[in-house]
């Protein structure tokens, strides 16, 4: 509740049960109350045996914490009284010179300690800091995501202090999981196509790890750290020398990879040089928020809110474009409809040049036999992985235009070719084409580029026969294994994360320090492990650490309760005396607490009359 300092109302002390927001015990705030002896009593209240506090713990505000240390009694800390009470406790604190951990926005000058204290900068990615004296955990959690804000938590519960992170899913239901395909039982030579286009693809699921369902979720940005991504492989190919690449074996293999993917690159990339290139010429994976570094002591415009709000309104104005020219377009979270439309050029191409054959076929003494497998020959060409790139810019839109011009809407290539280098111009986007064939194991990736709307302008087939995936797998391998020996089979478990220089530096990228970036691959390998081994996992909305999932979960109903009371606050009327407003206060929780059980009455009457609760 609100202090009295702050607000001009009569304040009540309330406690209510974590799980449901019951109010259990009600203490009007009088004149010489101590919260001290309001905590004790009430703790003596709700639990006489003094055998069972020892399983009851208290969520305490940090508010109360700070009240008790202004009213100068000799307990000064309210964590003494429930130590003393032996309660387990979960709460809040305030900045104090007693917390272990000095808060500071960014760390620019390097420190690491402020007298006694530790200093924890609160921009960067999500981390915790821990610090134990006693039976007593102190965290500091920071925020993460473009946000300068960290939380602090204090706690004696064993549960609460375990070395743990949460992963929460989006339906609150972790054990519906997708189990991994397993290979399908073969066909016969004369299946239809139907028939064999199913079993093509369930052979490819039973080949590949499914490891999330959605893109740019917690666990797809998880995931993507220490893996070799469209985007980290093309900065590894992209370069025309680099300290990695410090073995025979391995610039051999580089240099194949490169006349595979038709790259020329020129950027080299060593130890004296390494701070002067951007991220697009360094293998690590793109966050879009930076490091800030003494030389840049400005935050990176992607992570100024002005930067988001510009890009939504920007989006917004192509949207109202594309309506007013006429051109249907799905919502963004809808994928189906640029996939359909892209399958029905593709179908279409397809069609007419069978037809374009079946043709020919009748000028040639040919048998039935033979037409037919020609025929089915020019359908049926095996798994393929699609890959839609959207332009929206003008240029890139005037570009598209004049690709269709020079090289056609439907193409026809093979890796490694002068004609593979005009078909698809962007070195990314060859990159991109290759690392997926790699990956997924297939012979042909479909790269389709779209307007707005899921529009297919153009498409290009790429072949990228298993000598030309070779290369690229081994190379991938090879920097594995030669960097991150035994994590990715699981042949060594005790791999210690190397150090990357000083903490705040360029290396550390949006981590900041090496402390978060060992977290996050502790964290990365274990949901790893649990994906291939238990099956995909639904969607997750956050990874956040144990002590600070419970304080949101658990306090969760108790502002409920605030809320629920704060929205229905009685209006006195002119001629109500002060005093009124204590009993309107009073009456809001009795009233709150009397619908609560009404319609725990109800819920049970409920399940009396379905038959789930007998008499």
């Amino acid at each position: 509740t609100p202090t009295k300092d702050k607000k001009l109302k009569p304040v009540i002390h309330i406690t209510a049960t974590t799980g449901s927001g019951h109010i259990c015990h009600l203490t009007p705030d009088k004149l010489g109350l101590k919260l001290a002896d309001m905590l004790k009593t009430t703790i003596e209240v709700l639990c006489p045996n003094e055998q069972l506090r020892q399983e009851l713990t208290f969520f305490i505000d940090r508010g109360y914490m700070e009240l008790a240390k202004a009213q100068k009694v000799k307990v000064t800390n309210l964590i003494q009284v429930m130590e003393t009470l032996k309660v387990k406790f979960l709460g809040t604190v305030k900045e104090s010179a007693s917390f272990p951990f000095y808060h500071v926005d960014v760390n620019e000058d390097g420190m690491k300690e402020r007298g006694s204290r530790m200093v924890t900068q609160m921009y960067g990615q999500r981390s915790t800091f821990i610090a134990k004296k006693g039976s007593i955990q102190a965290s500091s959690m920071r925020q993460g995501g473009g946000k300068v804000r960290a939380g602090r938590l204090a706690t004696n519960q064993p549960r609460a202090m375990a070395n743990e992170w949460v992963m929460e899913t989006s339906n609150g239901d972790a054990t519906r999981r997708i189990p991994h395909a397993s290979p399908p039982e073969s066909i016969a030579s004369n299946a239809s196509l139907d028939r064999q286009a199913e079993y093509h693809f369930r052979l490819f699921e039973s080949c590949v790890y499914v490891y999330t369902r959605e893109q740019r979720t917690q666990d797809w940005f998880l995931l993507r750290k220490f893996l070799f991504s469209s985007t980290s492989a093309h900065a590894v190919f992209n370069l025309k020398a680099a300290e990695f690449f410090n073995t025979p074996r391995l610039n051999r293999l580089h240099e194949e990879v490169k006349q595979t993917v038709r790259l020329n690159p020129t950027k080299v990339v060593g130890l004296d040089n390494v701070d002067e290139h951007e991220d697009e010429y360094l293998p690590s994976q793109a966050t879009r928020l930076h490091a800030r570094l003494p030389s840049n002591q400005n935050v990176h415009s992607n992570c100024t809110a002005s930067f988001w709000k510009g890009r939504k309104l920007k989006r917004d104005g192509y949207i109202k474009l594309l309506d007013d020219l006429g051109i249907d377009h799905p919502d963004s979270s809808d994928n189906s409809f640029k996939i359909k439309n892209c399958c029905e050029m593709l179908a279409k191409y397809y069609t007419d040049k069978a037809k374009e054959r079946a043709d020919s076929y009748q000028d040639q003494d040919i048998g039935d036999d033979d037409e037919q497998a020609q025929k089915q020959a020019s359908i049926f060409i095996g798994t393929c992985i699609l890959e839609i790139k959207t332009h929206t810019g003008e240029e890139a839109v005037t570009n598209l235009a004049n690709d269709i011009i020079e090289v056609g809407e439907f193409t026809e290539t093979t890796v490694g070719t002068e004609e593979f280098e005009r078909a698809i111009p962007n070195p990314a986007y060859r990159s991109q084409v290759c690392q997926h064939g790699a990956a997924g194991g297939v012979d042909f990736v479909l790269i389709a580029f779209c307007l707005p709307g899921g529009l297919p302008k153009r498409m290009v087939l790429v072949n990228i026969p298993s000598p030309a995936r070779d290369p690229i797998l081994e190379l991938e391998k090879s920097l594995m294994d030669r960097y991150m020996p035994g994590v990715h089979d699981g042949s060594q478990s005790d791999f210690i994360f190397p150090s990357l220089g000083e903490d705040f530096s360029k290396a550390y990228g949006y981590a900041q320090e090496h402390h978060t970036l060992e977290l996050w691959f502790y964290i990365w390998l274990a949901h790893k492990k649990d994906v291939e081994n238990n099956g995909t996992p639904p969607t997750i909305r956050r990874i956040i650490d144990i002590v600070t999932s419970f304080w949101n979960k658990c306090m969760g109903n108790v502002n409920i309760l605030r809320r629920v009371v704060k929205s229905a606050r009685a209006v006195r009327g002119k001629d109500s005396k002060p005093g009124a407003l204590f009993w309107f206060t009073l009456f809001d929780f009795i009233f709150y607490q009397n619908f609560y059980v009404l319609l725990g009455l109800q819920s049970l009457h409920l399940q009396q009359v379905l038959g789930f609760v007998s008499q």
